[in-house]
């Protein structure tokens, strides 16, 4: 006779239960690495195609212009000209915009001048990163050029069942960046590791 067991076996949905793998598909999640978007431009942000730009001058002499950065890298101002601005963060770009423009309003390059330029940053470019691995979509993703791996992350819809949120690797010029623990994030709420992706990065979660 066979002897019928009265032990449970889990179902699929048990083992795959895995904690942590349901925040980067939750509305959460997302709440959560919204807010990382939605933070002050860093000063070390760097400028490049697709930026746009927001320079406005005030005082005793007032112009307002509103450009995207060239995919050369230049932003090109009415009476001034192309201006390389790509490479540089906020604060290198002012001082390059302002040394132009002082060709056209020369109190800006005057002692005690009365006459002030701001320079913001608008709309962000975006960049492509391939991601690779244990992720329900694999391959190239387009994301905000502020985003993090784990924006990207819930992009490519979250890891799966099979992958692991303790060893998520990234490659950036074909060397490893950075190993990062997801669990860091989600459980202290620590986003030192989670540093902000570059054109072309690889991330691999094994």
């Amino acid at each position: 006779k066979r002897e019928i067991s009265n032990r449970v076996v889990p179902n699929k949905k048990e083992i795959t239960n895995i904690f942590g793998l349901d925040f980067f598909k939750s509305q959460n999640g997302q709440n959560a690495l919204s807010t990382m978007l939605n933070m002050p431009t860093p000063t070390n942000y760097i400028l490049g195609g697709g930026d746009e730009l927001f320079i406005d001058i005030y005082g005793q002499s007032e112009r307002y212009y509103q450009v995207f950065v060239n995919p050369d890298g230049t932003i090109v101002l009415e009476n001034v000209g192309p201006i390389f601005v790509s490479g540089l963060n906020i604060q290198q770009a002012t001082q390059r915009i302002k040394q132009k423009l002082g060709r056209v309003y020369e109190e800006l390059n005057q002692p005690n001048s009365k006459t002030y330029i701001t320079v913001s940053l608008g709309r962000i470019k975006t960049i492509q990163v391939n991601i690779v691995g244990q992720v329900e979509a694999p391959g190239a993703h387009t994301v905000n050029a502020l985003a993090t791996v784990f924006n990207a992350l819930y992009t490519a819809g979250g890891i799966t069942d099979r992958g692991t949120l303790r060893e998520i690797k990234l490659f950036r010029n074909n060397q490893l960046k950075r190993t990062l623990d997801a669990y860091d994030f989600i459980v202290k709420g620590k986003a030192t590791h989670n540093i902000r992706l570059e054109n072309n990065d690889v991330i691999m979660v094994g």
